[in-house]
C-alpha cells in the first residue's frame, strides 16, 4: 500500500527540481487536494544541475517516462490518483554515479490514504 499524493506534496527531480502535477477538489486528504496522473510530459522547474556541453551535464526541463505510482484502483473521474511510490525519469543528465541520475520522484507525508498499485 502506498500513500496518496496531495498538493502539499513534493514531486520533482533528485536536483531540487519540481513538477507540478494536477490536481482535483473532488476528493481532499486532509482537506488538501489530492494529485491526478499523469506526469510524463510535464514540466521540472528549478533543476540545480547546470547546462555543461564539456562536462556533459544537462538540466532536468521535463518528465519523460513513468515506471510507478501512477495505476492505481483509486480514480477521480476515471483518472488515477498519484501515489508515494511514484517514480520516473527526466531528460536530465548529471555526472556518475548512476543509476538515479535522473530520477522522478515524490515525497508524501500524509497517511490517512493509501492505495494499492496495479501492474499494467
Amino acid at each position: 500500500m502506498s500513500g496518496v499524493l496531495v498538493a502539499t506534496n513534493t514531486v520533482g527531480c533528485k536536483h531540487s527540481g519540481t513538477v507540478t502535477p494536477e490536481e482535483t477538489s473532488r476528493l481532499r486528504v486532509g482537506n488538501k487536494h489530492v494529485l491526478l496522473a499523469s506526469i510524463k510530459g510535464k514540466k521540472v522547474d528549478s533543476c540545480t544541475t547546470q547546462d555543461n556541453i564539456q562536462a556533459g551535464t544537462k538540466q532536468c526541463k521535463t518528465v519523460l517516462s513513468v515506471s510507478a505510482g501512477e495505476k492505481s484502483k483509486l480514480t477521480v473521474g476515471k483518472v488515477s490518483v498519484l501515489l508515494a511510490d511514484l517514480q520516473g525519469l527526466s531528460d536530465g543528465v548529471t555526472p556518475p554515479p548512476p543509476p538515479d541520475f535522473n530520477a522522478i520522484t515524490a515525497k508524501a507525508s500524509q497517511t490517512r490514504l493509501t492505495a494499492a498499485a496495479v501492474a499494467g
